[in-house]
């Protein structure tokens, strides 16, 4: 059995921070429309990532 240390549990969380805040940031650059447009897809994303996350 494998345990995460506390090191790489912050080394993982500040990945994600990176992360979010590179997206942020790309998204905050869209115009209405295009951040609009990303909305409108985010249920099908979603059921995407649920189909997804169904597979071996």
């Amino acid at each position: 059995r494998l345990a995460v240390t506390a090191a790489a549990a912050e080394r993982m969380a500040a990945w994600r921070r990176a992360r979010t805040g590179l997206v942020a940031d790309a998204l905050a650059r869209l115009s209405e429309e295009d951040t609009a447009a990303i909305e409108q897809a985010l249920p099908s994303l979603e059921k995407l990532v649920g189909i997804l996350k169904e597979q071996p």
